[in-house]
């Protein structure tokens, strides 16, 4: 990531920042799905814990 970082700031390459930006957007997608369905699945049990 610091690699990336770095050779964006020199802007040696637009195509390097443009993978980092679409590496980023991936992996906020991810973290925001894998929170989603832990979510989903917390409530899920505590629901079926209410008697």
């Amino acid at each position: 990531m610091c690699v990336y970082i770095y050779r964006n700031i020199s802007g040696t390459t637009p195509s390097i920042s443009i993978k980092f930006d679409i590496h980023i957007h991936f992996w906020i997608l991810n973290l925001g799905k894998m929170f989603f369905f832990y979510f989903l699945n917390y409530s899920f049990l505590w629901s079926s814990f209410d008697f």
